[in-house]
């Protein structure tokens, strides 16, 4: 597998905070798994609705058990010309994996997550 290193600095990281839309809020997921579902379906959600382009396997569907990138975007209006996304649920905050914390600039280049995510690092 040929592999192409990205050589542009990563912008500042930004959180937003999304509500759940009116129809489900009442909805209080009840584990774990029900939250991860939750959190990557109402942050696709919302940044579909805000113009952002899916690429790749950003569907917003959660799958028990696996791990990496929840979310890669074309942005609408660049800079930037991507938004790498990860979901997280109330107050959860972004872990530290076997490799790397999620969301650093390794975490997502220097694996094979973006393949994973869909995309062709070509």
């Amino acid at each position: 597998m040929k592999r192409k290193k990205i050589s542009d600095s990563v912008d500042k990281k930004h959180t937003v905070n999304t509500d759940p839309p009116p129809d489900i809020k009442t909805y209080s997921p009840k584990n774990a798994l029900q939250k991860s579902a939750f959190g990557e379906k109402t942050a696709r959600d919302k940044m579909v609705n805000d113009g952002y382009q899916p690429l790749g396997n950003t569907n917003g569907t959660y799958k028990p058990g696996e791990t990496g990138i929840d979310g890669v975007y074309k942005h609408p209006n660049p800079p930037p010309d991507y938004v790498i996304t990860e979901a997280k649920y109330n107050t959860e905050k972004l872990e530290n994996t076997a490799d790397r914390k999620q969301m650093s600039y390794g975490w997502i280049t220097e694996s094979n997550r973006l393949e994973k995510a869909g995309l062709s690092t070509n």
